[in-house]
């Protein structure tokens, strides 16, 4: 049950002062000088090597937990349709890349100047060439095999 603050700042006022004995100050001193002092907290070594070993060896633990694989199984069925799926990527590369070949060897030769503030200058040569001239201009020299061999000897 609580009393508003001014009902018992009343009620203390009320009480008779009380006075501590002549030789209260001297027996509390007393006192305390007779109990143990607190110290530094010390432990044996002991205790302190035991703690520090039951921690490495929790830290190693949990290392050697955490980089453990996943050793979920995995059905053959799974295994076989990824093998199909990369089957199918890899067909399909390999189609684009007959498709890149192929239009490389169909593409117009041109000559390329440079480029100047994200513009680039392209001379369509098609219109110089004849037909004899056109494969031989039109073969990059990469994949010339005379240029190659060429390469190869010196």
């Amino acid at each position: 049950m609580t009393m508003p603050n001014d009902r018992l700042d009343r009620l203390f006022r009320d009480l008779p002062p009380e006075r501590a004995s002549e030789d209260f100050t001297p027996r509390l001193l007393a006192r305390i000088a007779e109990s143990p002092q607190p110290g530094p907290a010390r432990h044996s070594r002991r205790f302190v090597w035991t703690t520090l070993a039951a921690g490495a060896g929790a830290l190693a633990l949990f290392i050697a937990l955490s980089r453990l694989p996943d050793r979920t199984p995995v059905s053959r069925a799974d295994l076989r349709s990824e093998v199909a799926d990369i089957r199918r990527q890899h067909d399909l590369l390999a189609r684009e890349l007959s498709n890149l070949r192929a239009k490389t060897e169909e593409a117009a030769p041109v000559l390329y100047l440079g480029s100047i503030d994200e513009v680039d200058y392209v001379v369509d040569l098609s219109p110089f060439l004849t037909a004899q001239t056109q494969r031989a201009i039109a073969t990059p020299a990469a994949t010339n095999r005379s240029y190659q061999l060429e390469r190869r000897l010196q």
